[in-house]
């Protein structure tokens, strides 16, 4: 079955924009690696803020002595994050929060970060608008999934970047809490003036540009944090994202093959170059990394299994587009990309309807 139309290159590249592309930074304080995706797509109207509650289990022995879990949500779309920490139990608990979809880094002391995409939206609340949910890792999973801690001697050009450029970092980070990216931005800019190789400023900046969609501004600052240091994972990630975004899909394989060199555990840069490899026709590789992201895992924000569906149906494998699908609408069924699902999931049933009924007549 030829896929639909209205699912060309052009309308297939409008959702990447809105899914792809997560755009990452540090705080410094935190030593975290925190990850950001572009435009917001959840457009719900005045939105019912909900409550998030969760417990974090790891196996025995996990967390060091007199140490306490971070755990960090970041909106997907929005400078928005928050963070807090876990009780001895684990448990841990968000409040006022917008519906959509988010990332939580959990960060173990001296250890590392495990990251897991959540959908914090009504389909999963009860009553009273509260959403609970376990995290439980085997030994294995975390060998797999944690991002190891960085705690490799300071490097000379951090050495160098002034306490008032860090202070500005930091009110920076504040005002991206409360939503104020314009607020943000200036003390970003403040930043890399006193200190012009304070990547983590800059890297910071190409998120905020991004997110507006003034994508070449955005690639200028990943493009110039890679030149203070080539070997920086985070504008790495993003300029593969944001060259993802704009549809230049040849250079965007290349950047994504080197940032899954530097992270070959990771969902999202998996995803990232399961997207390039499709828009450069290559389905095979394709399907590889994005059933690679989903093995890391399954929620994923970037939704593989939409564009997954879209190659099975380009390769006639309807039942295959079904069961993507399937996993998509359970997975995130207030998505505003869930109309398409079950379109796509329709023109499939008749599909192999319509197959049935070739063989039937023998045809």
């Amino acid at each position: 079955m030829p896929i639909p139309p209205s699912y060309s290159l052009r309308t297939i590249l409008e959702p990447l924009r809105e899914r792809l592309c997560t755009l990452c930074y540090r705080i410094v304080a935190a030593g975290l690696l925190l990850t950001l995706i572009a435009p917001n797509i959840w457009a719900l109207g005045p939105p019912q803020q909900l409550e998030f509650r969760g417990q974090v289990l790891f196996p025995a022995g996990t967390v060091p002595p007199r140490r306490w879990i971070t755990v960090n949500l970041l909106a997907v779309g929005t400078p928005f994050y928050s963070r807090t920490v876990a009780q001895r139990d684990g448990r841990f608990r968000f409040k006022k929060l917008d519906p959509g979809s988010y990332t939580l880094l959990i960060a173990i002391p001296r250890v590392g970060v495990v990251t897991r995409s959540v959908e914090i939206t009504p389909s999963f609340a009860d009553a009273k608008g509260r959403i609970e949910h376990q995290f439980e890792f085997s030994a294995e999973q975390l060998e797999l999934l944690l991002h190891p801690e960085n705690r490799a001697t300071v490097s000379v050009r951090e050495l160098q970047i002034s306490f008032g450029a860090r202070r500005d970092f930091e009110k920076a980070q504040a005002r991206l809490r409360r939503k104020d990216a314009d607020g943000a931005i200036a003390h970003l800019e403040s930043a890399v003036e006193q200190s012009p190789e304070f990547l983590e400023a800059i890297n910071t900046l190409g998120i905020i540009y991004y997110q507006r969609a003034e994508y070449d501004q955005a690639e200028r600052y990943f493009r110039r944090a890679l030149e203070i240091n080539a070997d920086a994972v985070e504008p790495l990630v993003n300029l593969g994202g944001v060259l993802l975004t704009q549809g230049k899909s040849k250079e965007a394989v290349e950047v994504n093959q080197r940032a899954i060199e530097a992270l070959p555990h990771d969902a999202l840069t998996a995803a990232q170059l399961g997207f390039s490899y499709y828009l450069q026709g290559q389905y095979g590789d394709s399907i590889m990394y994005l059933d690679r992201a989903k093995e890391l895992d399954p929620a994923h924000f970037t939704s593989p299994q939409l564009t997954l569906a879209q190659i099975f149906l380009r390769l006639q494998q309807a039942k295959e587009a079904i069961e993507e699908l399937d996993e998509f609408l359970k997975l995130r069924p207030d998505s505003p990309d869930s109309s398409k699902a079950r379109e796509l999931r329709q023109r499939a049933l008749e599909a192999i309807e319509k197959q049935a009924d070739r063989q039937q007549n023998g045809e």
